[in-house]
Parts: C-alpha cells; sequence; structure tokens
C-alpha cells in the first residue's frame, strides 16, 4: 500500500459487450490522439501532482510510460464486484484514493470535481439518469473515492454485495449495489435496478461517459459539439452542469463553469 494519493483504474474486464468494436480493448480507445486511460492518469496527475497510477490488469498493451500496470489481487470475486477489489492491495494507507472505470472519458471539469479536496471520505462519482449531454439512455456510476478510514466500510460492503449475489438475492453485481449499501439505502433486488440518490454522491452530467458498447462511442462521437475539438470549452464550461454533494446526499448546488446557482428541486 502506499501513503500518496492514489489513483486505481481497472482495466481486467472481458469486453464480451464491446466485441473488440475499435480493434482494442475500450481502455485503449483513443480520441484525438490520446487514450482514455492516459487521458484520465493525466488530468488526475494535474490536478493531484503526488497521485500513484495504477492500471490492475495483465494486458501488455496497457503498460504506458510512467503509468504501472500491475496484475489484479488474487481475492477475485469473478463479477462486476472486481473494478471495486482488485486493487485494494494499493489501498493508500494515508490519503484518498479514486477507482474510476477505465472505459471513461473524463471531461477536465468532471476530474476537477473528483480532486477537490473537500469531499466526504466516502463518496461516489455518477449519473442517476439519461446523459443530457452525451445521449446515453441510462444512468452510470463511474467510480468512487475514500479515505483510509472507509476502507473496512467499503470491504465489508463489497463481501456483503457479492454474498447477496451467490444467495441468488441481486440479479446482477453492479456497483451501483455497494454504493447503495455505503449509502445506508436499500439495496436495489430488481433488474433493471432503480437508481436512488443517497450520502455521498456527487452527480456528473456534462460530456462525461463511459462506453460500454459500440453505440455508446458511435452516440458520443455523433452528439460532440463541433469546432473546438472533442471537448468543447462552451458546452462543458456553461452548458453542463455538475452537482456538489453535501452530506445528507440531496442536491445543494448546481455549478455551470461560470456563477453557481441553487439547483431546481424539481430535479431532485
Amino acid at each position: 500500500m502506499s501513503s500518496h494519493p492514489t489513483l486505481l483504474i481497472p482495466c481486467g474486464g472481458e469486453g464480451r459487450r464491446w466485441q473488440q468494436y475499435t480493434g482494442v480493448p475500450k481502455p485503449l480507445i483513443t480520441i484525438d490522439g490520446e487514450t482514455l486511460v492516459r487521458r484520465t492518469a493525466r488530468l488526475f496527475r494535474e490536478l493531484v501532482p503526488d497521485v500513484d497510477v495504477y492500471l490492475i490488469g495483465t494486458d501488455p498493451r496497457l503498460a504506458f510510460q510512467g503509468i504501472r500496470l500491475v496484475p489484479p489481487d488474487p481475492e477475485g470475486f469473478g463479477s462486476d464486484f472486481d473494478k471495486l477489489a482488485c486493487g485494494w492491495s494499493r489501498w493508500s494507507l494515508r490519503a484518498r484514493t479514486w477507482i474510476v472505470w477505465a472505459d471513461l472519458y473524463l471531461t477536465e471539469l468532471a476530474a476537477d470535481w473528483m480532486c477537490k479536496p473537500a469531499q466526504p471520505d466516502l463518496v461516489w462519482y455518477g449519473r442517476l439518469g439519461p446523459g443530457r449531454f452525451t445521449g446515453k439512455p441510462y444512468a452510470e456510476l463511474w467510480g468512487c473515492s475514500f479515505l483510509p478510514e472507509q476502507h473496512d466500510r467499503l470491504q465489508a460492503a463489497i463481501r456483503a454485495c457479492d454474498e447477496l449475489l451467490y444467495s441468488g438475492q441481486l440479479p446482477r453485481a453492479l456497483a451501483w449495489s455497494v454504493y447503495e449499501m455505503t449509502a445506508g439505502l436499500q439495496v436495489t433486488r430488481t433488474d433493471p435496478p432503480r437508481r436512488q440518490r443517497g450520502h455521498g454522491l456527487v452527480e456528473i452530467d456534462d460530456r462525461t461517459e463511459d462506453f460500454d458498447y459500440p453505440e455508446d462511442l458511435d452516440r458520443w462521437l455523433a452528439t460532440r459539439p463541433r469546432g473546438t475539438g472533442v471537448e468543447c470549452e462552451h458546452d462543458e464550461q456553461t452548458t453542463g452542469e455538475i452537482a456538489r454533494a453535501v452530506p445528507d446526499g440531496t442536491r445543494a448546488e448546481v455549478c455551470d463553469g461560470n456563477e453557481s446557482r441553487p439547483a431546481n428541486s424539481s430535479r431532485g
């Protein structure tokens, strides 16, 4: 384990839904000359200069200069819960640890929110509904971050959700279930699951998106703002909205890059 802030990017998925659509695994999707994982690592290093970055996986194509590729921990669950558990031997002992999915296009504004120093001890990042700026029709969870005091709590929640899965009480293994458990919500046991706002959720709804299926990437590219590159400054800073998390998990403030304003209570 490290004493520095630590970013873990799990890259061990089989990618069955992706089917090598672009000829490479999802973490190596290249947008404007930069792969998704390299972009995420770069944005975090710009905001947290002393962060240790690890790619968790075994594919040698993922090895980049300056980014360590390490194998997953041997205690695997054989399910989607591995995204959270595969690197827990590298969780920081004295600082914050982030776990961020490898198939994620992360905007600069979203990365800034993820790296803000004033955050709950355990915080999740995602979107509770369809993407208003990406066109993706469903909710997404993109990762979490936590301080050392939350290690035991998060590990216990992962193990508890895994037990629910293998006892037939969960239809699928989803990181959403771990979020619900740590947020004090009733764990959703329906498929498709409902998405609930709870303690420590930062909802991000801008051009940030992950690519599960080929059509997700195609849709994202088709809706990208024209004229200023893939991450349009006007779109991200004046129309992409990001909600600030507060202790009770409600939407406290919406920031649009130019000014802060109270959130519309009808959207809560």
